[in-house]
């Protein structure tokens, strides 16, 4: 098997992410910062859209077409889930977003809208 070091993670679109405890999900894009790879945008096998770190990943063969995510780490990918935004109990948006800091995410969405233009006008229940 001929492994690549874990920075050459371009051209890994549509590669099979693996783990020893079996098939995590395929490479959707590689996410790049300054040139550089730094994230893998991941489908898993439930269907979920999540984010693998250069650094979670232990090597690329490229013949078979694999990621191979380091022994435990297929626990490191962070996955995104929807967050509906409501006002009054209404539904007004809803986005993808990784779990954590909910309020300031839906705060900084009123914001970015310009239905506030100071953040400290919003509260949540």
């Amino acid at each position: 098997m001929a492994l690549s070091p874990t920075t050459d993670l371009r051209g890994t679109d549509g590669f099979v992410v693996e783990s020893p405890n079996g098939e995590v999900g395929w490479v959707e894009e590689v996410w790049l910062e300054e040139d550089e790879p730094r994230a893998l945008a991941v489908q898993t096998v439930d269907g979920r859209h999540a984010l693998l770190r250069a650094d979670d990943v232990e090597a690329v063969e490229r013949e078979q077409r694999w990621v191979v995510v380091r022994d435990g780490q297929e626990h490191a990918v962070a996955v995104e889930k929807p967050l509906e935004i409501r006002v009054d109990r209404e539904p007004v948006a809803v986005t993808m977003r990784t779990p954590g800091h909910d309020e300031e995410l839906a705060l900084g969405f009123f914001y970015g809208e310009g239905r506030s233009t100071r953040p400290s006008r919003l509260h949540s229940p």
